[in-house]
This record gives C-alpha cells, sequence and structure tokens, in this order.
C-alpha cells in the first residue's frame, strides 16, 4: 500500500447513511458503493493514536499487517512519519478491512470535502470554478484539474 492510494473516503457521508439502520445504530457505510476489493468489506479494526503513540509503532502496525513501508518517502510517496503526524493531527486514520474473501486490507482513512462553486449564472449554464493547478509553500507545483477540494480533519 503506498499512501494515499486506500482512501476510502472522497466527501463526507451522505444523509441517507446517517439514518438509523434496522438495528437502531448508524452505519455509516450504508448507501455508499465502494470500490472492489471494498464492496462487501467489513471494518475489523479502527487504530486511534493510542495504538500508534509513534512514528515507529505505526511502521510496526503497518509491517505487522504485510505493509512493506522500506519505499515509503521515495519519490512522491510520503514517509511514514507524516502519515503519523496526519494521524496524530486527526487528518487521517488507519483501519483493517476484511474483504469478501476474507483478506485483511489495512486502509488509509481521510475525510476530504470537495466543492463545486459558481455564481447563479454560471450555474445555469453549467459553468464552476476548477482548480487546475497547486503552489506549495516551497514553490513546487503540481496539476490538480478538479474541483476545489480540502481535507477535514476526522472529526469534520
Amino acid at each position: 500500500m503506498t499512501p494515499g492510494k486506500r482512501d476510502r473516503r472522497q466527501a463526507r457521508l451522505t444523509q441517507a447513511s446517517r439514518r438509523p439502520n434496522s438495528t437502531g445504530t448508524r452505519d455509516p457505510l450504508e448507501g455508499l458503493s465502494l470500490p472492489e476489493p471494498f464492496n462487501g468489506a467489513s471494518v475489523l479494526k479502527t487504530f486511534t493514536l493510542s495504538d500508534v503513540p509513534t512514528a515507529q509503532a505505526l511502521t510496526d502496525v503497518l509491517e505487522a499487517w504485510g505493509v512493506t513501508t522500506k519505499d515509503w518517502g521515495v519519490g512522491n510517496t510520503k514517509e511514514v512519519s507524516k502519515y503519523w503526524k496526519e494521524i496524530k493531527e486527526n487528518e487521517a486514520g488507519l483501519e483493517v478491512w476484511q474483504t469478501k474473501a476474507g483478506k485483511s486490507v489495512p486502509v488509509r482513512v481521510t475525510h476530504v470535502l470537495r466543492a463545486k462553486v459558481s455564481s447563479p449564472d454560471a450555474y445555469s449554464r453549467g459553468i464552476f470554478l476548477f482548480n487546475t493547478w497547486q503552489q506549495y509553500g516551497d514553490g513546487r507545483k503540481r496539476v490538480r484539474n478538479g474541483l476545489l477540494s480540502e481535507k477535514l480533519t476526522l472529526d469534520e
């Protein structure tokens, strides 16, 4: 698993998925269509900061679940310490899912808000603000070509 490759949520859950199910509890995945192999899968374990209090503890947990981290931080991938910082700051989480086939898969969880921004006139013509590129604080740029988006905390 490379950082960012297994994000399972791109936006907050729909109103339908917030309604109580037949047991009176709320299933946060109800009403969502997940990509294979997660369609029909279930969450086995959700890790908290107390489970991974350091970057090394996160590395150990990932390795224990079969994720090789030796190449993290190479090229465009994040180092484990950056993922741990996201967990520490409540910007990302770690869950282990069990697929229908019985395989355990670690999943990096993020909440991302995507927005269509438009004036009423432009909206009537199907025109929206589009984010074509992003510039980092150090001057680097990257192509985005998507709707405006913002990573939220896991509580938002």
